[in-house]
């Protein structure tokens, strides 16, 4: 395979997620340089993916760990139903078969947490727990929005 007799350029793009991706200026690289800069872009897109859902389910844990302390859940099911508008046994999967939550049970989770938090800040005496529910929906948020696909025009 020729290498590209014209020239090009190369620059490192840092999203606003942390991650840092290759852009390809014009005229365009060869089909090897392309498949090395894919391979790349690919592998450090697997490890951010990798936090990014350990990340996830540690948040799903801590908010279902919150509300099961306050008492506002009795167990899995509950949550799983009320919280992440999932079927009651949708906790019990994602353990036994150690997946992830997903993107939909996060954003349904995020809404219900910003609701709920609107609603109590009704009783200044519960403002504190209003500020936890609030803190929590904006992780999940996060999430939800560092997950969305960016596309850069070169």
């Amino acid at each position: 395979m020729k290498p590209c007799s014209e020239s090009h350029e190369l620059r490192t793009v840092t999203h606003q997620n942390g991650f840092a991706a290759l852009a390809i200026g014009a005229p365009a690289l060869t089909s090897l340089d392309k498949y090395i800069v894919i391979l790349i872009t690919l592998r450090h897109m697997s490890i951010y993916h990798g936090v990014r859902k350990r990340m996830k389910k540690n948040v799903i844990l801590e908010i279902f760990g919150y509300l099961r302390d306050k008492g506002i859940v009795t167990g899995e099911s509950e949550f799983s139903e009320f919280w992440l508008g999932h079927s009651e046994g949708y906790m019990r999967k994602l353990r036994s078969t150690r997946s992830e939550p997903s993107m939909g049970a996060v954003a349904i989770c995020a809404s219900r947490l910003q609701q709920a938090s609107h609603f109590i800040r009704q009783s200044p005496a519960h403002a504190h727990v209003a500020d936890r529910f609030l803190e929590l929906s904006q992780q999940c948020q996060q999430i939800v929005n560092e997950d969305a696909i960016e596309l850069e025009l070169v």
